[in-house]
């Protein structure tokens, strides 16, 4: 019977989708603390996604090729093919190495350094799957638009009741009106808890959902024209997929308002412009194009009748904030780092090493709760892997995304696949994230969003032309 199961392919790509569908979820087990305390940041855990990949790459090996260990072989065979574009990837797993002889805390570093591996490795896994058609590229968007409408859902039920709705089991934290220490934001003098789904904060929530709204967009934008001679049949297929995306991009265009989050605000309209941008250049997704922004204007104008009051004073930005000013002084820390120790204090060490140094007290952030990793994603890199570590990261982005303009640049420019802009948009919208916030280094759901969507660009790259 067990047998059976693992050869069923059906089986394996419904375990693959539940690791996927798992990304936001904080389900975790914890295992030993570094430093006497909990956080991600200080202590070793296994998380659900850690059971599920393994479950998937097991399940997928069985079904597809036979064995774990005719996948495996198949895998390096795969990675001496592309070498080009892993390669990177793999001096980035140097040069943290290196790091852990530069670390103030070796435990929390080799720990920090098996799990980029470890998270790195889904990247190429990824990639694996998706360049031998064990996956397509619209199974991986498809789960990503149910996993970010689910958790827009919860995001809402977790705004109208201002407090947790009872999925612990998901990694929610649990919340309600006398918690201290949660991300809310004043309306009219009313503190509002701001949707946080079962991830660990409002702004995380918001870069996976607008992950999800890119993949609205592009499985809209990349829709096939239906092959049925019967008109009918053509039009019932057609209007029923539209008004499925058309309610997905609603409720998570709500979630995303109700996050709060000014740069998932920004962020998702950046990607809504650039992909209706994008696909009004060519002939072959105009009209869909066309269509969509139509539904976009009017969810637009719904989200502005019911969500007004709560958008407009959320615009406005002072640097007297705290979120504002927290951020800028986190960047203080992480410059002084960079300058004092060019070579960096060793991955995941930062918040370690800035704790023993007093860095917090310095800048005047003497609350224990207060003292949290560099929010930029490039100094924080920098600040534990040195100046070397973040040429390594931002080389693996270039390689990634330059490759198909190499190859065949002047096909790419006359009909680009729309796959290779749906890993740019992703990645972008990621990258500018990672200009405002830290948890696309220091969280799993983070780490998972970052290098996941890096395969994505990796696969998309070498695919230049269809």
């Amino acid at each position: 019977m067990i047998k059976k199961i693992s050869k069923n392919r059906n089986i394996s790509r419904i375990i693959f989708f539940l690791f996927l569908f798992s990304i936001p979820f904080g389900t975790k087990k914890f295992l030993i603390s570094f430093t006497g305390n909990t956080s991600e940041f200080d202590a070793a855990f296994v998380f659900l996604s850690d059971i599920l990949f393994f479950l998937a790459f097991f399940l997928l090996s069985e079904s597809f090729f036979g064995s774990v260990q005719n996948a495996l072989k198949s895998f390096f065979v795969f990675l001496k093919e592309e070498k080009k574009i892993a390669a990177p990837l793999f001096l980035l797993f140097f040069v943290s190495f290196f790091s852990l002889f530069l670390s103030s805390h070796t435990y929390i570093s080799a720990y920090s350094f098996l799990r980029l591996i470890f998270i790195g490795l889904h990247s190429l896994f990824l990639f694996f799957v998706l360049k031998k058609n064990i996956i397509s590229i619209n199974f991986f968007a498809g789960t990503l638009v149910s996993a970010a409408v689910f958790q827009a859902l919860v995001g809402f039920f977790q705004f109208f009741f201002q407090k947790s709705v009872g999925m612990w089991f998901l990694g929610e934290s649990i919340i309600n009106e006398f918690s201290k220490n949660v991300a809310r934001f004043p309306v009219f003098g009313v503190p509002l808890l701001r949707a946080y789904g079962t991830m660990a904060h409002a702004n995380i929530l918001a870069g996976f959902l607008a992950l999800g709204l890119i993949a609205c967009l592009f499985l809209w934008i990349n829709k096939k024209q239906a092959t049925s001679s019967s008109l009918k049949i053509f039009l019932k297929e057609r209007l029923l997929f539209r008004i499925i995306i058309s309610i997905s991009l609603f409720i998570i265009l709500v979630g995303i308002v109700l996050t709060f989050s000014r740069s998932g605000w920004i962020v998702s309209l950046c990607a809504i412009m650039f992909s209706l941008f994008v696909g009004t250049l060519y002939k072959n997704t105009r009209q869909q194009t066309i269509h969509l922004t139509i539904v976009i204007c009017v969810l637009f104008l719904l989200l502005f009748i019911s969500l007004g009051w709560a958008i407009f004073p959320r615009v406005t930005l002072s640097r007297s904030e705290p979120s504002v000013n927290y951020r800028m002084l986190y960047n203080n820390i992480g410059s002084d780092i960079v300058l004092q120790q060019p070579l960096g204090v060793g991955i995941g060490n930062q918040v370690f090493f800035s704790r023993e140094h007093n860095l917090y007290e310095k800048y005047g952030i003497y609350n224990s709760i207060d003292w949290q990793p560099i929010h930029n994603l490039y100094l924080l890199i920098a600040s534990e892997l040195g100046i070397l570590g973040l040429l390594s990261f931002l080389y693996i982005i270039i390689v990634a995304t330059s490759f198909s303009f190499k190859k065949q640049f002047f096909v790419f420019l006359k009909s680009p696949p729309q796959y290779f802009w749906f890993g740019v948009v992703l990645l972008s919208s990621l990258l500018i994230f990672g200009l405002f916030d830290h948890f696309l280094w220091t969280l799993e759901s983070g780490r998972l969003m970052l290098w996941l969507v890096l395969g994505i660009m990796m696969w998309a790259s070498k695919k230049p032309s269809s």
